[in-house]
C-alpha cells in the first residue's frame, strides 16, 4: 500500500506535535512543585514510628469484608482466618496507643470491638442469621466508633458484593 505525500506529511507533523507535547509535559513534571502530604499521621504515646490511620482503617475495611463473604459461605477456617487478621490489626492500635485529635483512637477500637469479636468467634457459621446479626453490630460498632471519634461522615454498611473478585470465599 502506497501513501500519498501528504498523509505521510500529516504523519510526520502529527508525530512532532507528540513529541514536543511529551517534552513539554515532561519538563512541567520535573520543575511542578510536589503535591501536597493528604495522608494524616497521628500521634503515638508509646512509640517513634508514625501511624497512618487512614492505610489501618482500610486494612481493617477489608478484613471486614472478607470476614463477612466467608462467614456467608460457611467457610469457617477462612473466617476465622479474617476475624484473626481484624483482632491482631485492632491490638495494634491498642498497642501503640494511637491518638487522633487528642481522641484515643486505639483504646475506642479495641474496647468497642473485642465484644464483637468474642461473639463473632463464639458463632456457629451453619447458623446464617446468627451470623449476619453479628455483622450487622460489627458494622454498627464501627459507625459508632466513628461518630464518637469525630468522623461519622464515614459510613460503613455491610457490603454488597465482593472488591476482590479473584478469591473465592467458599
Amino acid at each position: 500500500m502506497k501513501l500519498s505525500k501528504g498523509l505521510v506529511a500529516l504523519a510526520l507533523a502529527i508525530a512532532a506535535f507528540a513529541l514536543s507535547a511529551l517534552a513539554l509535559l515532561s519538563f512541567y513534571i520535573k520543575s511542578a512543585p510536589a503535591p501536597a502530604e493528604t495522608s494524616k499521621k497521628v500521634e503515638i504515646e508509646d512509640e517513634d514510628e508514625d501511624v497512618e490511620l487512614g492505610i489501618v482503617m482500610s486494612h481493617i475495611q477489608r478484613y471486614a469484608e472478607k470476614l463477612y463473604f466467608a462467614g456467608k459461605a460457611g467457610n469457617t477456617p477462612l473466617a476465622g482466618f479474617y476475624l484473626h487478621e481484624l483482632e491482631e490489626t485492632v491490638e495494634d492500635l491498642e498497642q501503640k496507643k494511637v491518638v487522633d485529635d487528642g481522641i484515643p483512637v486505639g483504646e475506642m477500637a479495641g474496647a468497642m470491638l473485642k465484644p464483637v469479636f468474642q461473639r463473632l468467634r463464639a458463632l456457629d457459621l451453619k447458623d446464617p442469621a446468627a451470623f449476619e446479626k453479628e455483622y450487622l453490630a460489627l458494622v454498627e460498632t464501627c459507625n459508632t466508633c466513628h461518630v464518637a471519634s469525630k468522623h461519622g461522615f464515614v459510613k460503613i454498611i455491610v457490603p454488597r458484593s465482593p472488591t476482590y473478585q479473584n478469591q473465592s470465599f467458599e
